[in-house]
């Protein structure tokens, strides 16, 4: 896998780049208000041509776009701390997270991920595997604990 560098994107930019490699639906955004800080994101579905609330979607898109937002504007030797970001998503797009966070990791940005999920962890190691430069294993620990 191509691990891109993004930085010079925009937010925006850097949304619909990786929602489109991992083939999630277009996220579009805009001010209720112009003088407010408020931002209304609606889900574009293409094959009905329609825009529709967040809210209206799969539980696990608006759970896990927080976590792209703040990946992709987070700077770099910045720590993003995350507890389960794969919770109700499915295990496919476990595996593509995985590889977002892989992505943002190249990008000289850092993440404590707490996960259940061996479909993430899975994919981390395979990647680490696939890599002929040896630059991922020296991006990832994996720490695995258990109770006493």
């Amino acid at each position: 896998i191509n691990f891109e560098d993004i930085q010079g994107l925009s937010l925006e930019e850097g949304l619909e780049k990786w929602f489109l490699k991992l083939n999630l639906p277009r996220i579009k955004s805009q001010r209720v208000k112009e003088e407010e800080i408020l931002i209304k994101v609606m889900v574009d579905l293409l094959d009905k041509n329609e825009n529709v609330s967040i809210q209206d979607v799969g539980f696990g898109i608006s759970q896990i776009l927080p976590v792209f937002i703040e990946s992709l504007r987070m700077k770099q030797d910045h720590t993003l701390i995350l507890e389960q970001p794969e919770i109700h998503l499915h295990p496919n797009m476990q595996s593509k997270l995985a590889d977002f966070l892989l992505s943002m990791a190249m990008s000289k940005k850092q993440f404590i991920i707490e996960t259940h999920s061996e479909h993430l962890i899975n994919r981390l190691c395979l990647r680490i595997a696939q890599d002929a430069t040896n630059k991922l294993k020296d991006k990832i620990s994996i720490v695995f604990v258990k109770p006493p």
